[in-house]
């Protein structure tokens, strides 16, 4: 067990920083480059058509590329970021990785962060900032849930937290499970592909599995 949880501390420090180092790099994505010229030989430019993408060139020759789930391309400083410091935190809305779960922080501050129940799940929770969810999601502490309209983890007290999920239509995770639930809790669907899920995958051969992986429904990219 213990071993197990070392790996997925590595494993989660690994991805934190691989995703970071991408941050410019961006995916590939096919596309008919004869619509852009480059303003110079080389750099990295504003997609007009589409925030969430921009034009890498290199020797004039340009390349549609793709920002990382969430981030958008901010021309002040030729990298993909995130929305609140570009200016145009309001294309995010836009973006195929858009989802439901994060959206305004309503009564609060725009750049503070904020607690959304997981759909899926009664006592687990999206950390988010504006359009953002950050991942992995949290499970509460023993004892707690986190019902719809709270803004955060509650005493469930004397009461059946089984019954009151399925009321809710959620399910409750158990302890045993809680980690391939965090591991798996990825609200981006198919959309881009899940790096914690070969490990969650690992787990599950060694943990009793009462959960299937959740895929909330993104809605449909504008254009």
């Amino acid at each position: 067990m213990a071993s197990l949880i070392n790996q997925l501390a590595v494993l989660l420090t690994v991805v934190a920083v691989s995703s970071a180092q991408q941050l410019t790099t961006g995916l590939a994505r096919p596309t008919n480059s004869r619509n852009f010229n480059c303003p110079q030989e080389n750099g990295q430019f504003e997609n007009r058509d589409d925030c969430t993408t921009y034009w890498e060139c290199q020797g004039n020759q340009p390349t549609l590329r793709e920002c990382h789930p969430q981030l958008i391309f901010n021309p002040a400083t030729g990298y993909c970021d995130w929305p609140l410091n570009t200016g145009n935190p309001g294309c995010a809305r836009n973006s195929r990785y858009a989802q439901t779960i994060c959206q305004e922080n309503t009564g609060g501050n725009p750049g503070e962060a904020f607690l959304r129940p997981h759909p899926g799940f009664c006592n687990v929770f999206y950390t988010c900032s504006s359009f953002f969810v950050h991942t992995p999601c949290t499970v509460c502490p023993a004892g707690t849930y986190f019902p719809e309209g709270a803004t955060q983890c509650i005493s469930y007290g004397e009461q059946d937290v089984s019954s009151l999920c399925s009321q809710a239509g959620k399910r409750f995770v158990e302890a045993a499970d809680s980690m391939v639930v965090r591991l798996e809790c990825w609200p981006f669907g198919n959309n881009y592909a899940n790096p914690n899920q070969a490990f969650a995958d690992q787990l599950k051969s060694g943990f009793r599995n009462t959960v299937r992986p959740f895929q909330p429904t993104l809605p449909n990219r504008g254009g």
